[in-house]
């Protein structure tokens, strides 16, 4: 295991933490944990035992300020051998401005990794956590995976996009 996890994990305040986690299992209501006063390279190294030694049905959700530190955390964590992915916030939609939908994507992806449980943590900030995304049944309803070098009919295609509430357009230009 990495040393640095073990190190973590030896402390009393982890073991104290690690403790109240467990009894509030089963509880109607979790409450969250809060967790400060660690320096940067710790914080990772807390995040991965604690992440790793609470793994259950849901990946850890791990609220932080910024998405900078979100993608910062995110690398520390996959570093220590933790598969965990960022899920940003929606990009603001201003009025008749062209927007980028590379937010959009990666919050789906996001969503489907969580949904098929191949994440271990989920980094996010407070706004982009809760905020409205699509119902997990929605989303597994809607999936579709289009391979190379295989044929698919347009029409069928089409169908498939237009229920998961894509609008026909003569001209794409974004």
């Amino acid at each position: 295991m990495n040393i640095l996890m073990d190190r973590i994990r030896a402390l009393s305040e982890y073991g104290q933490i690690r403790k109240g986690l467990i009894s509030s299992r089963g509880r109607a209501r979790r409450y969250p944990s809060m967790i400060t006063g660690l320096s940067e390279g710790a914080v990772d190294a807390f995040l991965a035992a604690l992440t790793s030694d609470e793994k259950g049905d849901s990946p850890a959700l791990v609220i932080v300020p910024d998405e900078k530190t979100a993608q910062t955390i995110c690398d520390g964590l996959n570093a220590l051998g933790l598969v965990a992915e960022v899920f940003p916030a929606r990009d603001p939609v201003l009025y008749n401005m062209v927007s980028s939908h590379e937010a959009e994507h990666e919050r789906i992806s996001a969503l489907m990794n969580i949904q098929k449980s191949s994440v271990d943590a989920v980094i996010s900030t407070c706004n982009a956590a809760l905020g409205y995304t699509i119902p997990p049944a929605v989303l597994a309803e809607n999936e579709m995976t289009l391979e190379v070098g295989k044929e698919y009919s347009l029409d069928a295609l089409r169908a498939s996009l237009v229920k998961a509430g894509y609008v026909m357009s003569a001209l794409v230009d974004g």
